[in-house]
């Protein structure tokens, strides 16, 4: 991140810290990355993100032994199979991305500089997000799996005066103190984790054996959770006074899990000749809450005119927040979505994949976005694949490609992705090792 930005006119910078932090994580982190990335949510394999979908289907004879998203392809291969992912990273930011803040180096940003980023946001917001956590760590046996992971999920979001206030300080852009509004501004953020047991089979094995249905019960966690909206501040560059209001709820009631609910998600795949065609419905059934005990609500308001400064960030009961901000909190959590994929061996080692994701309701969640994909996997030997993928997610454009190999029963797979939406772009790295045991 620049190391140097323009100072406001008058002194108001300190009491702009309850808004302005959280863009300043995600810019920093963005930073330092090689290139910006985007959220591409939880993929347990990497070479299922490589071909745009959930469970490879490769050349005949090479391992199918996954961990998929639709527990209806919980068949096939007996034995036992590990998978494990350390640590994935996503991350987006923009009109502002991250490539360009690296690219602006240390010092201090010029004045074009500054101006090209502001026009970018123009009338909009400058928006942000994250979706990193450890795991899946997985473990299979035939046609049940179990697995555990960890996710932070965020989203910020900054109006076009927070961004020019940073840019250009209190003067503004034009040099002219002027009143500021972060009207929209927001924040949402939680931590959660995630235990499952999946199985799958075949309900009629000897009247309809092309049929296979799955389903996996799972168990969330919530470890913590903030909601912020702005209610109505207002930044006077003129006088330098400040009235911010960021209503907040945020976890901190003493609990140690503040959130819980169990989930059932349920699959269908239908395979017949050369093409297979499975269905999921992921939360099929859910009870995550958060508890309303362990919340608490802040006014966030803070008052500075001249010298005197008045603040209100004393915890409260959930029931003392606004209706409109504890309905935002509630939506915090597990999203249910519904999953359809078609798999087209075109002959030996290639296939062709068409993937279609919806979520079916908005909200901060963990989980793959919305996505409209084609993919295509080749095997040119029993111990190589590669994999490839084109479409939009989350309404930006994506490409992806990425290699597995095989050795012994141990896979190494990687993957990359790369997503532009007009001036937005970003690109990730997955890699995940997963080795399998014959019986």
């Amino acid at each position: 991140m620049p190391a140097h930005l323009p100072r406001p006119a008058a002194d108001v910078g300190p009491m702009l810290g309850p808004i302005f932090v959280p863009l300043f994580i995600v810019v920093v982190v963005s930073g330092l990355a090689v290139t910006p990335s985007s959220v591409h949510g939880q993929i347990a394999d990497a070479f299922a993100a490589a071909a745009g979908g959930d469970l490879p289907h490769s050349a005949p004879g090479a391992s199918t032994t996954g961990f998929p998203s639709n527990p209806a392809g919980l068949t096939g291969e007996d034995g036992w199979a590990f998978l494990i992912t350390p640590a994935r990273v996503g991350l987006s930011l923009g009109p502002i991305t991250g490539r360009d803040i690296a690219r602006a180096g240390g010092g201090i940003l010029s004045r074009a500089t500054r101006e090209t980023w502001l026009a970018r946001v123009g009338a909009g917001d400058q928006l942000g997000a994250v979706d990193a956590g450890v795991g899946p760590i997985a473990i299979r046996r035939g046609a049940m799996a179990f697995h555990v992971s960890t996710t932070v999920v965020g989203r910020v979001r900054l109006p076009a005066d927070a961004v020019e206030l940073l840019l250009f300080g209190n003067a503004g852009r034009e040099g002219v103190p002027r009143d500021f509004r972060l009207t929209d501004s927001a924040l949402d953020g939680a931590v959660f984790s995630t235990a499952g047991l999946a199985w799958g089979g075949r309900p009629a094995p000897d009247d309809v054996p092309e049929l296979t249905v799955g389903g996996r019960l799972h168990a969330t966690l919530g470890h913590g959770l903030v909601v912020t909206r702005d209610a109505g501040s207002v930044i006077d560059g003129g006088r330098a006074n400040a009235d911010l209001r960021l209503p907040t709820i945020s976890s901190g009631g003493g609990r140690a899990i503040p959130g819980f609910g169990l989930g059932l998600d349920l699959g269908l795949r239908w395979g017949r000749g050369s093409g297979t065609t499975g269905v999921a419905l992921i939360n099929a059934v859910r009870t995550f809450e958060w508890s309303d005990s362990a919340l608490r609500y802040r006014a966030g308001e803070t008052l500075l005119e001249g010298a005197g400064v008045e603040t209100d960030f004393s915890p409260r009961p959930l029931s003392a927040a606004p209706p409109s901000l504890r309905a935002l909190a509630r939506r915090v959590r597990p999203a249910r979505r519904l999953e359809l994929e078609h798999v087209r061996v075109v002959r030996d080692g290639l296939a062709v994949r068409v993937t279609l994701r919806e979520t079916l309701e908005r909200g901060v969640a963990p989980g793959p976005p919305d996505a409209r994909l084609i993919g295509v996997e080749w095997a040119p030997t029993p111990r190589f694949d590669a994999a490839g993928h084109v479409g939009t997610a989350d309404g930006r454009t994506r490409l992806g490609a990425g290699l597995r190999g095989g050795f012994g029963g141990w896979s190494l797979a990687f993957a990359w992705l790369i997503e532009r939406a007009g001036e937005r772009d970003g690109s990730s790295i997955s890699i995940s090792l997963r080795r399998h045991m014959a019986p």
